[in-house]
Order: C-alpha cells, then structure tokens, then sequence
C-alpha cells in the first residue's frame, strides 16, 4: 500500500506536471495531481482510517518539504484534516461507488480550498475565490475524479483481498461500560 502511494506521489510530481496544459483556449490553467491523495482517501473509506492518517501526514510533509515550501504544513494539515472527517463520516456506513466517488470528490474540493484558504491569510496568493475555482480547482476536480473512476473497482477488489490483513475491527476500539 505504502509503494502504491509513494509511487503516485513520485508520479504526480515529476511526469504529470509535463503532461498537463497550462492554458486551453487561452485560459490558464492550474492543474494539480492528487493520485496519492486518492488512494489515501480510498484507504481511509474502505479499509483502515488509521493507517490512512499516518499517509496523509506522510505525503503531505513530503509535499510541504520538497514543492510547496510557502507555508510549512499546509498541506500536511489539509490531508490529515479532510481525510480524518471524510473517514469519520462514513465509518458506520455501506460505502457504495457513488457515495464512495461522491465523498472523494468532495474531500479534493475541501482538501483544495483548505490549502487556497491558508495561503489567502498569510497573503500568499491574492487571487478571488472564484478565479481559483475556475482555473484551478474544478480542473484539479475533473482530472482526480477521472482517475478514481477508473481505479474504483480495481482497488476495492484489492482492499477486498487484503482487508483481513489491514482493517482492525472497529468496534472492539470503542468499548462501551467500565473497563
């Protein structure tokens, strides 16, 4: 699981930058990968939230460190948080496909904004919220939810095989009474 993601991160960060338009139709685009974050939000919904949150801090200090040093942690934060409340939401509940792509398209919009969000107060960027959904997030949207659809059933008949493995009963953290 750990290769998976390492491999992803080392990919969205070398390859895809070179294969992704900056403009089309004279629009510029920011187009940003999130193939590791996926897989972790994947982890964190069908498998084990606990092991989800350790690659979460993991990619996102690799990312704070190596690419996006403007603000230590901000991306180390915006992963832990959004994939600490999405696997919290859904811990108790049959995860469907649609629910399942529905709450990760949703985690890489707030995942986004959070990041937008922190460089904003410490005056990072300046631009409008609506310029950064125009040409950054919806784009980053689109290309993410592209991938996660097409892994979908591939991952969950791996995290099928393995969930004996990984995945602690979640009930026995959580005793009720006296201990």
């Amino acid at each position: 699981m750990w290769l998976v993601v390492c491999i992803l991160f080392l990919l969205e960060s070398s390859l895809m930058p070179w294969l992704l338009p900056t403009s089309v139709g004279g629009m510029q685009l920011n187009i940003t990968v999130h193939f590791a974050f996926v897989i972790i939000l994947y982890v964190g919904i069908y498998l084990n939230r606990r092991l989800a949150i350790g690659m979460a801090f993991a990619i996102g200090f690799m990312h704070d460190i190596l690419f996006y040093g403007h603000v230590l942690g901000a991306y180390t934060f915006s992963m832990c948080l959004t994939t600490y409340v999405i696997s919290m939401l859904l811990r108790d509940t049959h995860v469907s496909w649609y629910t399942g792509l529905g709450s990760i398209s949703l985690s890489i919009l707030v995942f986004d904004y959070l990041v937008f969000g922190l460089y904003t107060l410490f005056q990072i960027t300046s631009v409008s919220p609506w310029w950064y959904f125009v040409h950054a997030a919806l784009p980053t949207l689109i290309l993410n939810m592209i991938f996660a659809s097409a892994i979908y059933y591939p991952v969950i008949n791996i995290f099928a095989r393995i969930e004996k493995f990984v995945a602690p009963e979640e009930p026995d953290d959580y005793k009720v009474g006296n201990p």
